[in-house]
């Protein structure tokens, strides 16, 4: 009976910290779940947003699209997440897959209507139709 409320009481004490350690795992009173130590900076969209930034500035083109992606899924409502979107067609605009540029600049319209740079985003969107009017063949047929 002593040994169990010992237990319960180094529990509450852990708890009243903040956080319960279970090796690689955490639990968090605020989202109520058990979150994987590696999974901790993805918790974040300011954090997945700087990840992304990371990757673009050291090269890594297609995994910052990654990154970004994964923000625009896991945090649509952040405000990380239009500038995200953005980002991904800007990259894919860049590498020169125009018709993924054109779609992402779509879903950027659509799910973020009043986004500060959307009068850009329609003259990247025209730009792009004009290339595949001119029979620009650089990733616009797939």
């Amino acid at each position: 009976m002593k040994r169990t409320i010992a237990v319960i009481a180094l529990l509450a004490a852990c708890n009243s910290a903040g956080v319960l350690h279970a090796k690689d795992w955490l639990w968090t009173p605020e989202s109520g779940q058990w979150i994987s130590e590696k999974d901790i900076e993805k918790r974040s969209a300011r954090l997945q947003y700087e990840k992304a930034r990371e990757m673009e500035e050291i090269g890594n083109v297609k995994g910052a699209i990654r990154e970004y992606a994964r923000l625009v899924r896991q945090y649509p409502a952040s405000v990380y997440a239009p500038d995200a979107q953005y980002m991904i067609g800007i990259l894919k605009e860049g590498e020169g897959d125009f018709y993924g540029a054109f779609k992402e600049y779509a879903k950027l319209i659509d799910n973020y209507p009043s986004y500060k740079r959307f009068l850009e985003i329609v003259e990247r969107e025209y730009r792009i139709g004009n290339l595949y009017l001119a029979g620009e063949k650089s990733s616009i047929a797939g």
